[in-house]
């Protein structure tokens, strides 16, 4: 099953997405950013995949850091080996210049 924040998040509802994460308690704010799907992706890894808004990143990061399990939200890895921080470099990076 999809979290809300996760059903946001690949539908790119970016200020949705801000405003649930706002309106949850820390804990349920934590629960939805650490939900994995079946092939253990999160939001802030399709939140990365899709260059979603520097705000809703930091906001997920800062959330997640409030988890009363103490989860390292950028540590998690997907069952294709990625984490956070892998996608985030694929899909932020510019290309090379040949100058």
């Amino acid at each position: 099953m999809m979290s809300a924040l996760f059903e946001l998040v690949i539908n790119e509802q970016w200020e949705e997405a801000i405003t649930l994460i706002q309106s949850l308690a820390d804990g349920d704010a934590a629960d939805q950013i650490f939900h994995q799907n079946q092939f253990g992706i999160t939001a802030i890894m399709i939140a990365c995949d899709y260059s979603a808004p520097l705000d809703l990143v930091q906001l997920m990061i800062t959330k997640a850091k409030l988890d009363l399990r103490k989860r390292c939200l950028l540590a998690i890895t997907a069952i294709c080996g990625s984490t956070t921080l892998h996608r985030a470099a694929i899909f932020q990076s510019e290309p090379c210049s040949s100058s």
